[in-house]
């Protein structure tokens, strides 16, 4: 199951609210709430939710069980490519550098399998 959340300001009177969207191999769910929090996504996504949920870092998704929760991969890789440009260029760098290169062999490996 994915989940994103999107702010939305419809005019300057108006009151900022958060377009919620779910999507799964089946189903497609949108909904419109007024807080970005996680009482909110346990609301929509029910505390006994027990699909794999892919979000994005957003803490509102901390409470989901490690087991059946997913970073965005996208992401992820952005993080690294982040941590690849450090400024200073060393170890750090290395690092990301190292882990942007596996994450781009996983992906790889995995299509050639499909």
């Amino acid at each position: 199951m994915h989940i994103d959340e999107t702010m939305q300001k419809p005019n300057v009177e108006a009151a900022t609210r958060w377009v919620w969207l779910l999507s799964g191999s089946d189903v497609i769910y949108q909904t419109i709430r007024y807080r970005h929090n996680e009482e909110t996504a346990k609301a929509i996504l029910d505390k006994q939710c027990y699909a794999i949920v892919i979000t994005d870092q957003c803490g509102s998704y901390n409470w989901l069980d490690p087991t059946r929760h997913q970073f965005w991969w996208a992401h992820v890789t952005r993080n690294l490519q982040q941590i690849s440009e450090y400024s200073d260029g060393g170890l750090t760098s290395h690092i990301g550098k190292c882990l942007i290169l596996f994450c781009h062999t996983v992906f790889q490996i995995q299509h050639c399998y499909e």
